[in-house]
């Protein structure tokens, strides 16, 4: 099984922060020279409009041609304040879905860490040493069956067992907040971060847009990735979700919310409105699952 599940070339919060370099590099040449501490300043005031999620993107994983994984790679800016008195980090990697071919369906998690320097923007790679999910009041630590240093610097790659693991991703994209927690140290205290799936690109000045599409994308590739999986692992695939056709339902969902998502933009309503009609449309699809059945 492939192990180095990352972003193709530059990690994307690579991407985000070189842009907010060049950004902050302009204001610093700007600023006056008696003023010594207004680049670090203005550094960390355009951190601080990046913080939170910058990207989710979905992306069919494939070996030899063969679809082998359904992966939702992400990248956020987050804060440290259990290890690094509140210095920022950047958080990227994957997660997903992975087998086919007969073989049993599995979650992934991979997580890549670097700290990050306000003033020159420098990464520092620094690999998590524990990583899995969290749902309510409990973490899918218990179902994982491999973790290890990925061969990406800065970056930990975790396999969970799939029945319990797929049941938490799903409700977390269900409701656009799947949340990762990671630790430093073995032991230690862990770090919690929430990745906003319908978050699908950042600009440099911290505005987000948002789309249902990666969520879309990736339920059509579970759908796919299950029917080529062992006949044991669909039966625990659809167990773990409300009904064989949820995937399709969240899809619907979805697509639903996107539509909502338009009106919104075309009537300029306000965003507290629009997630209300997103989670109506989901509450719908729901509805809709509970009558098929």
């Amino acid at each position: 099984m492939a192990r180095t599940h990352c972003l193709a070339g530059r990690p994307a919060p690579l991407v985000a922060l070189i842009s907010i370099l060049y950004v902050v590099a302009g204001w610093a040449g700007e600023a006056s020279a008696q003023d010594a501490a207004a680049p670090q300043r203005e550094a960390r005031q355009a951190l601080a409009a990046m913080l939170g999620t910058t990207s989710v993107e979905a992306r069919p994983d494939f070996v030899d041609g063969r679809l082998r994984g359904c992966l939702l790679l992400f990248s956020a800016l987050a804060q440290d304040h259990v290890y690094k008195q509140g210095n920022y980090i950047s958080i990227s990697g994957s997660f997903g879905l992975v087998g086919g071919k007969g073989k049993p369906l599995a979650v992934s998690l991979k997580v890549v860490l670097h700290d990050l320097n306000p003033v020159t923007m420098a990464l520092t790679p620094s690999p998590p040493a524990t990583a899995y999910f969290v749902s309510g009041y409990t973490t899918t630590k218990d179902e994982v069956v491999l973790s290890e240093k990925s061969d990406t610097p800065g970056a930990l790659f975790a396999i969970f067992k799939a029945e319990q693991t797929f049941k938490v991703l799903a409700e977390g994209l269900a409701r656009d907040k799947v949340i990762i927690a990671f630790t430093r140290n073995l032991g230690g205290t862990d770090i919690q971060v929430p990745i906003d799936t319908s978050v699908v690109a950042t600009s440099a000045k911290g505005q987000r847009t948002r789309s249902p599409n990666a969520t879309m994308e990736f339920s059509k590739c579970a759908d796919q990735l299950a029917a080529k999986s062992s006949p044991t692992t669909r039966t625990q695939h659809r167990s773990a979700l409300k009904s064989p056709g949820d995937w399709v339902d969240l899809s619907r969902s979805r697509s639903i919310a996107g539509a909502e998502h338009r009106k919104v933009i075309d009537h300029s309503i306000a965003g507290a409105e629009h997630r209300k009609a997103i989670d109506h449309s989901i509450a719908g699809a729901d509805h809709i699952a509970g009558t098929e059945r």
